[in-house]
């Protein structure tokens, strides 16, 4: 695992940024194992710093991303540090106004959420192309009334079924099976319709 790794040949002082989807609570358990396994000597800030790029628009979203989150953990042994520095990353190309910052755990979930409304999104679309199937309406026109300047790409985007599995399965911990069975069916949704589309 990279965190036995970074651990294992770690000295001073080390800024760890998380970006990848990952369940809600990473942060901290990164933190955790990072105090359970590293050298004395070293010391670390963990971040959270979730990207959200959707297929077609990685590069642009990369350059004028309309915000960027940096998630920490509010604790005494925290440093300012870690912050400024992520910061300082972005502001060389990104408005400081729009780097935001919160709570990890806040900052992990809405990454998570924004795939899922996605996928939820998409599972609109799906039944609605099954309907404009069975129907003598147009899909294209269909979306246009929606207020979309171009037909949605149906089928599930390549990052979101993990997201949606993280919330389902997330719901279902808790106890929460209603709320699990809900994303469930959101995902079941998306996986097997194809719609084909009028040129």
């Amino acid at each position: 695992m990279a965190i036995r790794a970074i651990a294992q040949v770690s000295r001073g002082y080390k800024i760890i940024v998380q970006r990848g989807a990952a369940p809600c609570g990473t942060v901290p358990y990164i933190r955790k194992m990072l105090k359970e396994t590293a050298s004395p000597s070293a010391s670390f800030d963990v971040l959270s710093n979730p990207e959200f790029i959707f297929p077609g628009t990685m590069i642009h979203n990369l350059l004028y991303p309309p915000c960027v989150i940096i998630g920490h953990i509010f604790s005494e042994d925290s440093s300012p540090e870690a912050l400024t520095a992520l910061k300082r990353l972005y502001t060389s190309w990104i408005p400081e106004d729009r780097i935001v910052t919160m709570d990890a755990w806040s900052a992990e979930l809405g990454k998570i959420a924004t795939h899922a409304l996605l996928a939820q999104q998409i599972s609109a679309m799906n039944s609605l192309g099954l309907i404009c199937k069975s129907t003598k309406a147009d899909f294209n026109h269909v979306t246009r009334i929606l207020g979309m300047t171009q037909p949605v790409g149906l089928g599930l985007a390549a990052s979101t079924p993990m997201e949606v599995l993280c919330l389902e399965n997330m719901a279902k911990e808790m106890g929460m099976q209603d709320v699990s069975e809900y994303w469930g069916r959101v995902l079941g949704m998306n996986g097997p319709q194809q719609v084909v589309q009028k040129s």
